[in-house]
């Protein structure tokens, strides 16, 4: 790829990243906590997790005691990261290893690792909430957060009736069912920041980022009242252009498995386990910093 078009997949892919996502809204005029039962950290990216702990202390610090769900199946990256004596290793569980090093206790942890799609990971987090129903913060990054928001906020009541239903034997409406409210801190992350080794982001020169930026706007509008609710907004030519351009060079996030997309995923395949190291020392230095910071705002002793 020569110069000219490695800056314009770049152009394309940090549109998507800064238009396709939420903003955060999960805090009080006066920069506390909104009052949740959960908060939750969600998928391959550890920096979820990170962020995560650091809201749990927060709410500690402000005298709440919130549950933290720890959501994702098996994984790409989880399946090679995982200890040497792990037979099976989930995303959910490396986010609550990443939690448990950042001073969050095991018994504030659930650990929702059955879901093998955002659907079935909606359905997890209502396995939770049929149990004890409360308000969820959700830490996310940009590249989630806006398809996770519009597939949670369709399916969880639906899910949630249909859990009760299986358990009481009694037919539940979901337009009866009381939803928690959802909030979201979205990582506040420029592109190039978000492609780093902790991540597996960066793995491929960023192509295992530009892979999955590239399923993003199809996703959202593909299963738009299906799976997932409508956008709220009508996404710009530019954006559209965007999306189009890295959907046709980067198709495996959006299930195009032909020879093409073969050889780019044995490419990423092989450069991830070159850089396995690399996401174990970056995700440990981030860790040991972490516990600085959260030492000095919390007076937390790691």
């Amino acid at each position: 790829m020569n110069q000219k078009k490695r800056e314009l997949v770049w152009h394309y892919a940090n549109l998507i990243h800064e238009h396709l996502c939420l903003k955060t809204n999960c805090f009080n005029q006066d920069g506390s906590l909104v009052s949740v039962k959960y908060i939750a950290c969600i998928d391959d990216d550890p920096k979820s997790a990170v962020y995560a702990a650091w809201l749990y202390h927060k709410a500690r610090a402000e005298d709440q005691n919130p549950i933290v769900l720890c959501i994702g199946g098996l994984g790409l990256l989880s399946k090679h990261l995982k200890p040497k004596d792990a037979v099976f290793y989930s995303e959910a569980m490396r986010l609550a290893d990443v939690c448990i090093d950042l001073g969050v206790p095991i018994e504030n942890l659930i650990i929702l690792d059955k879901g093998t799609n955002s659907g079935e990971n909606v359905r997890d987090v209502a396995s939770q909430m049929v149990q004890e129903l409360g308000d969820i913060v959700f830490a996310v990054t940009k590249r989630l957060s806006l398809r996770w928001e519009r597939t949670f906020k369709k399916q969880i009541a639906t899910q949630i009736a249909k859990i009760q239903s299986e358990k009481y034997h009694h037919e539940y409406n979901p337009e009866m069912i009381k939803t928690p409210k959802d909030y979201y801190y979205v990582i506040n992350e420029t592109l190039e920041e978000a492609c780093c080794w902790m991540n597996g982001k960066r793995v491929g020169n960023c192509q295992m980022m530009f892979h999955e930026l590239a399923s993003i706007y199809d996703r959202c509008v593909k299963y738009a009242g299906t799976f997932q609710l409508p956008l709220d907004f009508e996404p710009s030519d530019e954006l559209k252009e965007a999306a189009a351009y890295l959907a046709k060079r980067y198709r495996i996030k959006n299930g195009k498995m032909g020879l093409r997309e073969i050889c780019q995923y044995v490419y990423l395949l092989v450069d991830l386990k070159k850089h396995l190291p690399d996401m174990r020392e970056e995700q440990k230095n981030v860790i040991a910093q972490k516990q600085l910071e959260f030492s000095a705002e919390f007076g937390i002793k790691f």
